[in-house]
């Protein structure tokens, strides 16, 4: 699956507003409160509820995408 479709695909889940893929937007989640390790992701997805969260995993599972947890992001 490419970006594409996968932003797509992820639309359909949540909110296309909920799903970050422009590289602006994806910037300030390169890293959390470790800073020491930077990556800009693919994508950063927003969820609200919880089954958005079992389904954005599922598919992901599904592709094989992997998937981080961003923690310390908060200030």
């Amino acid at each position: 699956m490419n970006k594409q479709e996968l932003i797509r695909q992820l639309q359909k889940i949540v909110p296309a507003d909920a799903v970050l893929h422009e590289q602006e937007d994806l910037k300030p989640f390169e890293c959390d409160g470790l800073s020491a390790y930077r990556e800009v992701p693919l994508a950063v997805v927003l969820p609200e509820t919880e089954q958005q969260v079992c389904d954005i995993l599922r598919l992901c599972r599904t592709e094989n995408i992997p998937v981080v947890a961003r923690g310390a992001g908060t200030g």
